[in-house]
This record gives C-alpha cells, structure tokens and sequence, in this order.
C-alpha cells in the first residue's frame, strides 16, 4: 500500500474488545475517531461543538450527546468544561486498552456479553447446521419422489406404447380367412358318379336335374350324367348355353362308345 498521510487510525482492540459492551457499537468508534481527529496537540484535548460533530457523522445533536456519555463511561473521553471557548466542552482522548486480560478486569460486564455472544454464535450454528440438514433431508426426499414419478410415467409410457403397438399390429395383420381362404370341396367330387344317376327314379332324375343346372361341374361330368340319366340332349342349354357344343359332343362320344363311362 502507498503511504497516506490523511486519515485518522484507531485500535483495533475497539472493534475486538469494546465492541462486547452492551450499549458500544461501531457508532461510538466513528464519533471516537472523529474526536482523535479534531484533537489539537498544542492544547492537548479536542473542543469541537456537538453541532459540528453531529454534521460530520450525519445525525441528530442529541445522538452525539448521547454517544459522548458512553465514551465517557468507556474511559475513551474525558469530557471537561472550558469557559474560554464559549462554554464549549472539550474533550480529552484517551487510548483505549488493548490487553484482553485488562480489559475484562476493568469491564466485567463484557464478560457476560462475550460468553452471551458466544451462546447466540453457537445456537446460530447448530440452527444453521440443523436447517441445513433438514433442506438435506427434503432434498433426498424431492430426489426419491422425482425417481418414482418418473419411473411411473416410464411405465405408463411402456404401457402405452404396447397397446399402440398391439392396435396397429391388429389392423395391419393380414386377413388370412381372406388371403388364404379354406378351400371348397371340389364340387365334381361331391357329385354322384354314373352309376349313381342310373339307379336313380324319375324323381330323382328330376332332382339330379336341378343340381347340375345349380352345379358347375366339368364338360364331361355333365356329359356323363345326361348319358347316365338318359336326358334329351336339348336340356343341355338349360344347364349352361356356352357349354352346350361341348356336352352334346362328348355325349355323342359316350354313346358311340368312344368313351367309356
């Protein structure tokens, strides 16, 4: 630090000692330095009014006098009066002691103010510590809380996810009734032979008639049982016009003994 030569210092022990009395505080140091200031070595005392104190520290002329009493009752100041001043008080500076030990001798007051700070200090810390291992307690409990409702929204998600993917599974699954569809019976095989229709009686004749024009059945099965059947030919139109050509030639076939029934 470069050197200064305006300012006013002050002991320290007024900040580490006489800060324990009950009624100094950082105020009186304030008024004490500004004292040591105005203090004028060729007299030996500083004879400031209390009017020119009060406008350096910024506050009422009453709160001086009363700081002045406390520094009094301290030992800092000795405050006498001075006819050749205007009546003007003058004020002798002392130093304030620096030995803890000398200290507490001469106050014994501030020992009970220290030992009282000292509880305070020491309830504040186990408040603090007690506050703080309450926010650790809600803060695990807020971590715990938050990893449960997230592992409940992770499987309701899981959840959704499977039934979306069942839905969609279901509708693009393939139609396999109508893809690959049961096939039918052949229905040639499902129709009586020739020897079938042969034993037949008119009536059934007229029945067997009605299930081949209902029936789609090979040319030459329809042949096979007009011939069995002993049927006019000319019920072949009946059965299926554009197969008629067909039907009458391999019945003329049969019946020439071409083709065996």
């Amino acid at each position: 630090m470069s050197e200064k030569k305006n300012f006013t210092m002050v002991e320290n022990s007024l900040w580490d000692l006489y800060t324990k009395l009950p009624k100094f505080n950082g105020f009186h140091i304030a008024l004490y330095g500004r004292l040591r200031h105005r203090f004028n070595a060729n007299y030996g005392y500083a004879f400031p009014s209390q009017i020119s104190l009060a406008h350096d520290l910024g506050v009422g002329r009453k709160k001086i006098g009363e700081a002045l009493k406390i520094l009094e009752e301290c030992g800092l100041v000795k405050i006498d009066n001075a006819p050749g001043f205007n009546n003007n008080n003058v004020y002798i500076v002392n130093d304030p002691i620096e030995s803890e030990e000398e200290f507490l001798a001469t106050f014994s007051d501030a020992l009970a103010t220290i030992e009282k700070n000292a509880a305070e200090l020491e309830k504040e810390a186990a408040s603090v510590q007690d506050f703080q291992q309450r926010m650790d307690e809600g803060r695990k409990a807020f971590n715990v809380q938050q990893q449960e409702r997230q592992e409940r929204h992770s499987q309701r998600a899981t959840k959704a996810a499977e039934k979306t993917a069942a839905i969609i599974q279901a509708e693009t699954r393939p139609d396999t009734d109508f893809v690959n569809p049961t096939p039918l019976p052949n229905p040639v095989k499902t129709q009586p032979d020739c020897n079938t229709y042969r034993k037949m009686s008119d009536h059934g004749r007229s029945h067997a008639l009605m299930r081949l024009k209902n029936s789609r059945i090979s040319v030459r099965s329809t042949a096979e049982a007009f011939v069995s059947l002993q049927m006019d030919p000319k019920d072949i139109a009946a059965i299926d016009h554009t197969r008629a050509q067909s039907v009458a030639k391999i019945m003329a076939e049969i019946e020439a003994g071409e083709c065996h029934v």
